[in-house]
């Protein structure tokens, strides 16, 4: 389970993201894919859903995914994912141009257990780190877990 500190500070660092500022540092913790899907925007968005349920209720799941924001016509979807250390990861599903562009990343260096750690995250915005492929692994299981067939371009 995520600890008060976590819940409270989670939608500040996730609108922040300090550690997405510096063009150099932001690939070592984020990772971004296309996607395309033949299908309605509302029967992907709601097989993204039940995806999303379905790999929290999975036995080596070691986060909690909290679906932050869902945009109703289908466009938008935020998802929080924390580490079991508390570290924010975010991921962002947005609807362009036919297709679907799904970017997951680490928000800061320091775990949001730690009280006020949005406001050192901002402070430590330059602090490399390596997400050590978690983000890439969060969106394969995604796509992965979804009822609707997703397509990598």
């Amino acid at each position: 389970m995520v600890t008060l500190s976590a819940i409270l500070q989670a939608p500040v660092q996730a609108l922040l993201r300090p550690s997405m500022w510096l063009p150099f540092v932001r690939p070592l913790h984020s990772y971004k894919e296309t996607w395309e899907i033949d299908c309605p925007k509302s029967e992907f968005v709601s097989s993204l859903l039940s995806a999303v349920h379905s790999v929290m209720e999975q036995e080596d799941n070691t986060e909690f995914w909290d679906i932050h924001k869902v945009v109703e016509d289908g466009t938008f979807v935020r998802i929080f994912a924390f580490t079991r250390a508390e570290w924010l990861d975010v991921i962002e599903i947005t609807y362009r141009d036919g297709q679907y562009e799904a970017h997951s990343f680490s928000s800061g260096v320091i775990p949001l257990v730690v009280p006020f750690a949005c406001i050192c995250n901002l402070v430590l915005f330059c602090a490399p780190f390596l997400d050590m492929g978690l983000n890439k692994k969060r969106l394969q299981r995604i796509r992965e877990a979804m009822s609707v067939s997703v397509t990598v371009v």
